[in-house]
């Protein structure tokens, strides 16, 4: 999105949020789920839910109202709605009814969360909120994929960032960014970096009260050392163990054993398989003869959620980054923010993360097929070079 209005871009709805508090449609696991996303607001005043049972006893320590009740509060509020499926678009209907508008005072849960959250915190209660962030440890990795979303084979210059840096990186970032839903730690192969913990252990003691949940991914090809285990239970990591056994040799994988590993340590973890994965393939996808229109345009369909942080820089594609460091395109001072200065308004940040930028594109976008959502060049998970 191209910036036309800058540092104001969401002044409309953003104003209507403030002084508004949160409702939380549904009481239920999803509900509380929400709860705990959004809790280091501190806006939260109630849930709604049919169940008189629970509006006797309550939940989370917050009073549970009837549906009449709240909509006499439709003025002061904003509701989120944390019902699954059917349940939930009835619910959406029933408020439709009661005066309530999606978009403006009425949400479901995802797009909350995932876009409209970081706009109510900054409006609603001056915070600096992101969803997610990709903070890169290392460039390395044992393996050499095709269609490496890192880029390591384009990368001549694969290295273990210093410790020194990433932790430069980490207070340029915290500096300006109140709170993180997902810290994401990734690579290159995370469980290389030979200084993790010393970082996990320097972030997660002066920031951890900022990160919702910690995040690595590993390949399935390396047993993390136990000092490593032991700092990834402590900050409570969550684990991404990649599953590329439809692709690679057994005796090259070692899934079984990491997990195993992270089982019995209590580690928070995932089996993650896929299908497939999607090709940026900057190799061959050529995008330069599209209009800057047309760049703008690529750019907001590709509406890919990563966003950056490296070199004391904020990039609002984390791939456009990862290009950058690959030698694939130029580096250029319109497709980031420079978190070492002191005075960047918060307003800004937060429109650069929702994706503005000063020509509505980055560099990389001349040269990438796209994320999940225009993306159709499908290639087999993993397969080597």
């Amino acid at each position: 999105m191209k910036w036309n209005n800058k540092g104001h871009q969401y002044d409309e709805l953003g104003n209507n949020f403030a002084n508004k508090k949160i409702v939380i449609y549904g009481a239920a696991a999803l509900g509380q789920e929400l709860y705990e996303d959004i809790k280091f607001l501190g806006t939260v005043e109630a849930f709604v839910d049919r169940n008189k049972c629970i509006q006797e006893t309550g939940c989370k320590g917050l009073p549970v109202i009837s549906v009449g009740e709240l909509a006499k509060k439709k003025e002061d509020v904003i509701v989120v709605i944390s019902v699954p499926g059917y349940n939930g678009m009835m619910v959406h209907s029933q408020l439709m009814h009661l005066g309530f508008e999606l978009g403006k005072n009425c949400f479901y849960y995802d797009t909350f969360v995932n876009y409209y959250l970081s706009i109510y915190a900054l409006y609603a209660c001056g915070l600096t909120y992101f969803p997610s962030i990709s903070f890169l440890l290392t460039t390395t990795c044992n393996l050499n994929c095709k269609g490496c979303l890192n880029f390591t084979k384009q990368n001549k210059n694969r290295r273990h960032y210093g410790l020194d840096e990433l932790k430069e990186n980490a207070d340029a970032f915290f500096k300006h960014v109140d709170y993180v839903g997902k810290f994401h730690m990734s690579g290159g192969e995370p469980f290389h970096y030979p200084h993790y913990e010393e970082l996990l252990e320097y972030i997660g003691s002066k920031y951890g009260k900022q990160i919702k949940d910690f995040y690595t991914a590993t390949n399935g090809t390396v047993i993390p050392r136990a000092s490593l285990v032991n700092s990834l239970k402590k900050y409570d990591v969550f684990v991404e163990v990649d599953d590329y056994r439809q692709t690679l040799s057994s005796d090259v994988l070692k899934n079984d054993d990491v997990l195993d590993m992270l089982c019995r340590h209590g580690i928070r973890h995932s089996d993650r398989g896929a299908g497939y994965w999607i090709n940026l393939d900057p190799e061959n996808q050529n995008n330069s003869s599209l209009s800057e229109q047309d760049l703008g345009i690529w750019y907001d369909t590709c509406n890919n959620p990563f966003a950056s942080v490296h070199n004391g820089r904020l990039y609002s594609c984390n791939y456009d980054d990862y290009a950058k460091e690959a030698g694939i395109v130029a580096d250029s001072d319109l497709d980031y923010l420079d978190l070492k200065e002191n005075d960047i308004d918060k307003k800004v940040l937060l429109e650069f993360r929702q994706g503005f930028t000063t020509r509505g594109y980055t560099n990389f976008c001349k040269r990438c097929a796209g994320h999940e959502m225009t993306n159709q060049k499908h290639i087999p998970v993993a397969e080597q070079y």
